[in-house]
């Protein structure tokens, strides 16, 4: 798709330094961004208490 930006999303595990979660979207939202991690959370099958630490790059339009 010619002149289509699109944004990518990953989740890392910091402790094995894989990567959990993943998401490709033209476009960036909270709801999106909670549905990776909840969806990322839900495949992962995880019971225990995690801690969410972000960096944000905004785009250099």
């Amino acid at each position: 798709m010619a002149g289509e930006a699109f944004k990518a999303h990953s989740i890392f595990d910091i402790w094995s330094r894989k990567i959990v979660g993943f998401r490709v979207e033209k476009r960036e939202s909270n709801h999106l961004a909670v549905d990776m991690f909840e969806t990322a959370w839900r495949e992962a099958d995880l019971k225990r208490e995690l801690t969410l630490h972000a960096h944000h790059q905004k785009n250099p339009e």
